[in-house]
């Protein structure tokens, strides 16, 4: 690590390489920045193992220990309470709501730069008492933080009229050099992946679409399911009519992606997203698209970029796979329209220099 770069402090991220969506954006942030700054990550031992993944990025890995809800709590507070107590960083950059409540704390020594990747409280996994505890939380962060930036312009928007404060939009991104396997197989697919996939993932709608029609083809499913015990039961119970396989959470990109650009269809059925990564790695590897119709989807694409469906809706959703089915080259045009708009708007090469910008203007 050079020691006459900046110094900069990333909580909320968890690890490297990226599992889920912030720690994806967090991982190509210190990647397009580290010959500008230098980062220590506070990392948890359930999502990495390398102390020096990159040039430098240091990673300083607590053991896990507790419970996994427990452990993310204790994770953040530990990680906020060695750096205020033995480091000496020039900044520090946090990731998520549930990060909000370490901000005042780091607040007592530093400058700090929070990243909201959306309302965690509506996603829903969470009962009533977390929820509740990430309203707290992004209060906090919002209200402390020297600099809020949004990855969403919807979400900014509603925390500008909630807190009455100035805050920055800064899109996530994609990287054209982004590694992506060569998936050997003949087979014809259709796939939904999340990293968690819990009920607000739409995965039920598009499986429900699918059934509809009474689809005979193959259907791949990427991510954890096993989140919620009633929810796996729903979804596996749709393998009585439908040629479902369920990958499980498949930790490389790189893999990932392979099985993306080999499926004739992506369905992204969200109901709640901020601005999703995974939306924008399909459209990189040039995949149809079918997405739910909220309003964080069409921020980012048009109906020439992706087709849409009313959210919610699985025969709305059916009709628009079936003319898909019918006929896909309106959507693989679509597509091709996607990928040129992500390498005109959407390139993290660009995204990294505004959060550089924001890092000089604090330090």
């Amino acid at each position: 690590m050079s020691k006459d770069l900046p110094h900069i402090a990333v909580l909320g991220l968890k690890g490297f390489p990226a599992i889920g969506g912030t720690s994806s954006v967090g991982e190509n942030l210190v990647q397009q920045l580290n010959s500008d700054f230098r980062f220590t990550v506070y990392a948890t031992s359930s999502h990495c193992s390398d102390k020096n993944p990159y040039t430098n990025v240091r990673m300083f890995i607590f053991r896990k220990f507790l419970p996994h809800k427990l452990n993310v709590f204790y994770y953040n507070l530990m990680g906020a309470l060695h750096a205020l107590l033995f480091c000496n960083y020039d900044l520090i950059h946090t990731h998520q709501i549930d990060t909000g409540f370490i901000v005042p704390i780091l607040r007592l020594r530093y400058k700090v730069v929070s990243t909201h990747h959306g309302r965690t409280y509506n996603m829903s996994k969470w009962g009533r008492v977390m929820k509740y505890f990430f309203k707290c939380t992004e209060l906090l962060m919002l209200k402390c933080a020297n600099v809020s930036t949004f990855v969403a312009e919807t979400e900014r928007q509603v925390a500008a009229s909630k807190f009455g404060k100035q805050f920055i939009t800064i899109n996530n991104g994609i990287d054209p050099k982004q590694k992506i396997d060569d998936i050997k197989t003949d087979d014809d697919y259709i796939m939904f992946a999340a990293g968690r996939i819990i009920p607000h993932k739409g995965c039920h709608i598009f499986l429900e679409a699918l059934k509809f029609i009474e689809y005979k083809g193959k259907v791949l499913i990427a991510g954890d399911h096993h989140q919620l015990d009633d929810y796996r039961k729903q979804l596996e119970a749709y393998q009585k009519d439908l040629n479902i396989t369920f990958l499980g959470m498949l930790r490389n990109k790189s893999e990932l992606l392979g099985y993306v650009k080999n499926a004739k269809l992506f369905v992204f059925p969200s109901f709640y997203e901020a601005m999703s990564m995974m939306l924008l790695e399909v459209a990189l590897v040039k995949t149809p698209l079918i997405c739910s119709d909220i309003e964080e989807n069409k921020a980012v694409f048009t109906n020439d970029e992706v087709t849409y469906f009313k959210v919610g809706d699985y025969q709305d959703l059916a009709i628009k796979i079936e003319t898909f089915l019918t006929d896909s080259l309106p959507s693989n045009e679509k597509a091709d329209n996607a990928y040129h708009k992500l390498m005109f708007n959407f390139q993290w090469s660009n995204i990294a220099k505004l959060y550089s910008d924001v890092y000089q203007a604090l330090l």
